[in-house]
């Protein structure tokens, strides 16, 4: 396990996208790629020479590209930009090659050749939100190049984007010389964004036929709840730091847990960092009730926290309770807590006995692990993809500065459980992700041999693994020990609705929400997959009403927001959620996660959400490949010959456009080579199954068994040479078979 964090450091960021790339290659493989590649050796790889840069890594469809300086990432956008509209004017339009590129200057951190952190996943947000053949660009590159540059600018303003928690302050290049020195206000903003004051408001509106819904962004607030925000605590010298971050991270994580209180989000919280507020400075729209506020001091050895709770109602700023508590730095969660629960006595907050425990209950950590720990939740709690190597990293780090730290143990599982059981190989291989599990579980139970999450792992693990009897029996028993365990009454509902006693699911599903604190959103989006697969779509629906807008902007809510919509009858809004779900996942089909329901020993559980996914518009194959080419199907006797050693299987791109290889031995073994695994290997078996290639991939769906079509096109093909489109649930495998020569 590596637990070393790299150094940060400030760079210019290029996100580079070509636009319809899955279209053109559809269209003209062979010619799209001949095009791409020329392009990047005539013009984009001299140009990032020319003024400094370096190329990060590339994809079949974009590129991330570093350079050291604003200026610089700016002129060798706008230069190629310029060019690639003279170069592609010949072409007709919807074969044209174009490209949208978004820039910022920020932090980034180095793993290796690559680069990673909020710099690099803001550049990437920009990037989408350019035109086809412009450029975005972020307020802190606007700002280091105004005045210093023949451009001019459009400022489009703050643009809410999917997996960033706060909006970008964006402005668009103008790449027409006549707009040299303008900077002009956009009428045409792409966000439906809202500021109030300085917090922002996001309304989110997704336009359906006939209609469109509004959703509020700011956290779910059940009838009386009242609402707090937390401010972050202040330190007056720069040592202190440290500790003042760490008390307004666990102040927020402990509050956000408990059902009778709603508190604004992090976000929000931050806006407001080093600010004085006051009941004037908030927006009416934000229904704040209760300000919790105050400092932290420490000096040799001992610190002292001072906090004060301020109740707004009826127009009063009141202070309602203030505590100054002071102690050994080692015992700053221990202050914390008691300061937790005497702030939630002064509100009258009802509690249960585990959210009281929430409030207790210290984290056993250095300062500096805590913090590492909190920027990997919210890495994770952005619901990004790509974020999860993020958190894996600050993860790796705390328990290096803590080896006893147990919740980033835990991190370090539920993290490398993910990237095993959803095969997301492009954070880390697959199968040494399960090892890194297993062993982060080991040492938890090594430290906590009773800890509620580790052995909710190990039974998870006996799930996918297809072990049903065991994981119902090491559930039950779990639950025999710690019947008010919340977590374990849920998994002990999935391991009986993977064995399909769907009933005593329910309720403890029903048992799970009844003894927990207030659910997270990752959380909800377990139990709406739950309720789904028991076709419980009243309360599927109803939870994922209670997503905050902030947190649904990723594929996990489009997706159970289609198939629950669908499953309702509401096709319109479901097809709406399709359409953004395939608009993320270009490739996304019903294939790809068929062998993830494999777990159920009811297999109409997977019937039931393909077809409601179905009728959302998501296809079987990836693009709808199949449609309309029934009569190119390969069957089963010209497979047999096709994939016999008659014939030399060529491939020269994979399914995303990147360089391929593979092979493929008699012996029913097969070695994938992507060049995005970093030469790692994709490793497995196949063969021929009726009219489908069949084969088991170990790093690829638990290494289930997966059956795709194989189409032939005949306009190109000739008796010696084959074109053939092998369709794989993770994208289309495109090749020629050449016969040998007898």
């Amino acid at each position: 396990m590596s637990t070393k964090l790299e150094s940060r450091r400030l760079a210019a960021i290029v996100a580079a996208d070509m636009v319809g790339y899955s279209r053109l290659m559809e269209v003209d493989e062979e010619g799209t790629i001949a095009r791409q590649k020329a392009i990047n050796d005539d013009l984009i790889n001299p140009k990032v020479k020319e003024f400094g840069g370096r190329v990060v890594k590339t994809t079949g469809d974009g590129a991330l590209i570093e350079f050291p300086s604003a200026i610089n990432a700016v002129l060798c956008s706008v230069a190629v930009q310029r060019e690639m509209a003279d170069r592609e004017v010949d072409i007709p339009e919807d074969r044209r090659i174009t490209y949208r590129v978004g820039i910022n200057l920020g932090d980034i951190i180095h793993d290796g050749d690559d680069i990673f952190g909020d710099g690099v996943n803001v550049a990437s947000r920009l990037e989408g939100l350019a035109e086809p053949g412009g450029i975005s660009i972020s307020e802190a590159v606007f700002n280091s190049v105004k005045g210093k540059l023949d451009l001019g600018f459009a400022d489009l303003g703050p643009q809410k984007v999917k997996n960033l928690s706060e909006p970008i302050s964006t402005f668009k290049i103008l790449l027409d010389p006549g707009d040299i020195g303008k900077i002009v206000k956009s009428k045409a903003l792409r966000s439906s964004l809202v500021r109030n004051g300085l917090a922002a408001l996001a309304v989110f509106f997704l336009i359906a036929s006939g209609g469109y819904l509004v959703f509020d962004s700011v956290a779910t607030r059940g009838p009386g709840e009242p609402r707090l925000l937390i401010l972050p605590l202040k330190s007056e010298i720069s040592s202190n730091k440290a500790f003042a971050d760490a008390a307004t991270e666990n102040l927020i994580a402990s509050f956000a847990r408990l059902k009778g209180l709603t508190i604004s989000p992090r976000n929000v919280s931050m806006a407001y960092k080093g600010i004085e507020v006051t009941r004037e400075d908030l927006p009416e729209d934000l229904g704040i009730r209760y300000i919790l506020d105050g400092t932290v001091y420490s000096e040799d050895g001992t610190i002292e926290i001072a906090a004060r709770l301020r109740d707004t109602q009826n127009g009063s700023e009141e202070v309602i309770w203030e505590q100054t508590m002071s102690g050994p730095s080692a015992e700053i969660f221990d202050l914390l807590a008691t300061l937790k629960q005497n702030a939630t006595s002064a509100m009258k907050v009802k509690i249960s006995p585990v959210e009281r425990e929430i409030l207790a209950t210290s984290p056993m950590a250095t300062i500096d692990a805590y913090l590492a720990y909190s920027t990997a939740e919210n890495f994770r709690g952005s619901g990004n993809f790509f974020e999860l190597k993020d958190a894996l990293h600050a993860y790796e780090f705390a328990v290096e500065n803590d080896p006893e730290f147990v919740d980033a143990y835990l991190g370090i599982a539920e993290v490398n459980f993910e990237i095993w059981s959803k095969s997301y190989n492009t954070i880390r291989f697959a199968p040494h992700a399960f090892e890194e599990a297993k062993r982060a579980v080991d040492q938890i139970l090594k430290l906590n041999p009773s800890h509620p999450k580790a052995i909710g792992l190990q039974i998870l693990f006996s799930i996918q693994k297809l072990n049903r009897e065991k994981a119902v029996a090491d559930a039950k028993g779990a639950v025999f020990f710690r019947p008010n365990e919340p977590w374990l009454r849920n998994i002990l509902g999935q391991a009986l609705l993977a064995s399909g006693q769907s009933e005593e699911a329910r309720t403890e599903f029903s048992t799970y929400e009844a003894l927990s604190p207030r659910l997270n959103s990752a959380e909800k989006y377990d139990l709406i997959h739950q309720y789904l697969r028991l076709n419980d779509v009243e309360k599927a629906l109803s939870l994922i009403a209670d997503i905050p807008t902030e947190e649904s902007y990723n594929i996990e809510y489009y997706s159970v927001a289609a198939n629950a919509h669908a499953r309702s009858g509401n096709l319109e809004v479901a097809k709406s959620y399709g359409a953004l779900f395939l608009k993320d996942t270009v490739w996304g089909n019903l294939t790809w996660q068929k062998p993830y329901f494999d777990i159920y020993a009811d297999q109409s559980i997977f019937e039931d959400w393909a077809n409601a996914f179905s009728a959302a518009g998501v296809p079987d194959l990836p693009y709808d490949f199949g449609n309309g080419r029934e009569d190119d199907r390969v069957r089963h006797d010209d497979l047999i010959e096709l994939f016999s050693e008659s014939y030399v299987e060529v491939h020269s791109v994979g399914p995303f456009g990147a360089p391929y290889s593979e092979v493929r031995s008699p012996d029913g073994t097969i070695a994938m080579t992507f060049q995005w695994m970093n030469g790692v290997d994709l490793t497995g078996t196949w063969s021929i199954k009726g009219d489908q290639f069949c084969h088991r991939i170990l790093a690829v769906h638990l290494d289930r068994e997966e059956c795709n079509n194989v189409y032939i096109n005949r306009e190109k093909s000739t008796n010696e040479v084959k074109h053939i489109s092998n369709v794989y649930s993770f994208g289309v495998f495109n090749s020629q078979f050449r016969r040998v020569a007898e």
